[in-house]
């Protein structure tokens, strides 16, 4: 993704799938013209070496660490994208946190 090094384009999160079912896209704007993209998580998954789906963290009976359904008060299913999802989000430059943890 040649876009990644344009000094202009900022990272702005992560927007999850269908019930976490489905990957979801990972959000950019272009600070010069003022546009957003959506990028699909399967254009980024060669800049990670983690599996796209892991086993969920719920499901080991362990404080979630990266929940991103959380927040609608769902459980990830079984096999989820959480654990790629926050590694690519450090690699892009984003502070990830536990959910729940402090802004």
């Amino acid at each position: 993704m040649d876009f990644l090094g344009d000094p202009d384009i900022k990272f702005l999160g992560y927007q999850s799938g269908a019930n976490g079912r489905i990957p979801g896209v990972f959000l950019f704007h272009h600070r010069v013209c003022g546009t957003s993209l959506a990028v699909e998580l399967s254009a980024l998954v060669e800049l990670v070496t983690k599996p796209v789906y892991a086993p969920s963290r719920c499901l080991w009976g362990k404080a979630p660490i990266f929940v991103w359904l959380a927040r609608e008060n769902t459980l990830c299913p079984w096999r989820c994208v959480c654990e790629f999802v926050a590694e690519l989000s450090r690699l892009l430059g984003a502070p990830v946190k536990p959910y729940g943890a402090d802004s």
